[in-house]
């Protein structure tokens, strides 16, 4: 019996679009997504504090912009 097998890059990194802004969960740094990681799959990993950064929603406020 032959098992489904899901294709995954070892890093496990996700597709971040360009505008998407992440967080760290300790210290409450910062960053957003400009230019998207174009490789497939993405390789994009982005740690703070020896954790993964997590995506937050805070409007449509970028950087550089006021």
């Amino acid at each position: 019996m032959a098992a489904n097998v899901e294709a995954t890059n070892a890093s496990n990194a996700i597709r971040y679009p360009a505008g998407q802004r992440l967080q760290c969960g300790k210290c409450g740094a910062s960053v957003e997504i400009l230019n998207p990681c174009p490789c497939d799959p993405p390789d994009l990993i982005l740690n703070c504090c020896g954790e993964p950064m997590t995506p937050i929603t805070t409007g449509n406020v970028h950087l550089g912009v006021e």
